[in-house]
């Protein structure tokens, strides 16, 4: 009992450690890799599977599919590896980071489903807001002005990753602005979270990620169906509010002059052709080509094309085939499935929802899909959901057949 008190405060600091880490790293002037980064990913993983035995195994779900998922999965990425005469750094230190961090991040998913402490990860998230949004910002001040391409490539830390960062707090001021407010009720901390809002939605249209921008507006499309699926608003009010919230970036953009921020161009410019995404899909669909019903293995990215593809649907055809994009597809179909109608009921899923997109926007321009942790955290959740759902049903199935 005495662990799953804590488990509010872990948690908090599990979603938010990994996006931070390279700004650490960078503030502090430390390399990203090396000792640091592998004690910071163990001491997670071994953290992350205490919690799950300590409290939360007696709920009694059968998560066994769901391991032997994870087992059987892990298998066949490694059976990737017996096709080629070469060892591949890149292909097994992903194996590694999904072993360590999203296994891991996979059962805390099972466990905030049961958590009940949900009020103290709400109340803490001002405070994440205020204390990390100003770092972030200042990191890409310069960089938006001067080139629209910061990067530190020691601490980890570039313009992609501070605009998936900015969007992704944005989102969260939003939730907690309106899914959260009989929890902040002190005005100043409610004026703290309206001044992030537009730091975070500045920055990350000036940081130069265009995956960044794409995450911002996705963010605001699902508000605005959640404010009217929820009936917070009017379809009228809603309206009013888009063209408010125009007209007020319309004045702040003229004043700030952001048209001349070189990341802003940057990222409203359309994919160059010749040297940008586009150009890297086509070459790992190519290998998709040599072998397009059962591809080239989970992986194999790194053996046939040196990386990864920085789309997760290309990422899907080449290493997995015809087969395994229909299969994973599914799987993603049925995970937003189970969000949809967890959000339904419970505000709280709208919070663990913008993480697991935050995860899907960014491996659909960046990042590789296996080693992304809000890919497998999403997995867990929607699982334990799936498994309280089914256990609901039998209960009040067996309740009718007693009345009758």
């Amino acid at each position: 009992m005495m662990l799953r008190k804590f488990f509010p405060y872990y948690f908090i600091c599990f979603l938010f450690i990994d996006n931070l880490f390279p700004f650490i790293c960078f503030y502090l002037d430390i390399p990203r890799e090396g000792s640091l980064f592998r004690a910071y990913i163990g001491s997670f993983g071994v953290m992350s599977t205490l919690f799950y035995l300590g409290c939360y195994r007696g709920n009694k779900i059968k998560c066994y599919p769901l391991f032997i998922g994870l087992l059987l999965f892990g298998c066949l990425y490694l059976l990737t590896s017996t096709f080629y005469d070469y060892s591949n750094k890149y292909y097994f230190g992903q194996f590694l980071r999904w072993g360590a961090s999203c296994v891991p991040a996979t059962l805390m998913g099972l466990c905030i489903v049961y958590d009940q402490n949900r009020a103290k990860i709400d109340k803490s998230l001002p405070f994440i807001l205020f204390i990390f949004t100003p770092f972030v910002a200042l990191s890409s001040l310069k960089g938006s002005q001067m080139y629209g391409q910061f990067s530190d490539d020691e601490a980890g830390l570039n313009y992609q990753l501070i605009a998936y960062m900015m969007a992704l707090f944005f989102a969260i001021s939003l939730y907690c602005l309106v899914f959260a407010p009989h929890l902040i009720k002190n005005r100043i901390i409610r004026l703290g979270l309206w001044a992030c809002l537009g730091v975070d939605a500045f920055i990350c249209l000036t940081a130069g990620g265009r995956g960044g921008v794409i995450l911002f507006g996705v963010y605001i499309f699902i508000f605005a169906w959640l404010l009217r699926a929820k009936g917070i608003v009017s379809t009228v009010k809603l309206i009013k509010i888009i063209i408010i919230a125009a007209l007020l970036f319309l004045v702040v953009a003229e004043i700030s002059n952001i048209w001349e921020y070189a990341g802003f161009q940057r990222a409203i410019h359309p994919l160059n052709q010749q040297v940008g995404r586009k150009d890297d899909w086509q070459e790992v669909l190519s290998y998709y080509y040599k072998s397009p019903i059962f591809g080239n293995g989970l992986g194999s990215d790194f053996y046939t094309w040196g990386f990864y593809s920085h789309n997760i649907f290309v990422d899907f055809l080449a290493e997995t085939g015809l087969i395994g994009f229909v299969i994973l597809s599914s799987i993603f179909i049925w995970i937003f499935r189970q969000f949809y109608l967890a959000i339904r009921r419970d505000n709280f899923y709208v919070l663990l929802f913008l993480f697991f997109i935050n995860g899907f926007v960014m491996n659909c321009f960046s990042g590789y899909w296996i080693s992304a942790w809000q890919n497998w955290f999403a997995l867990g959740i929607a699982y334990g959901l799936s498994q309280t759902r089914h256990k609901s049903s039998i209960k009040n199935h067996n309740k009718h057949q007693l009345l009758e």
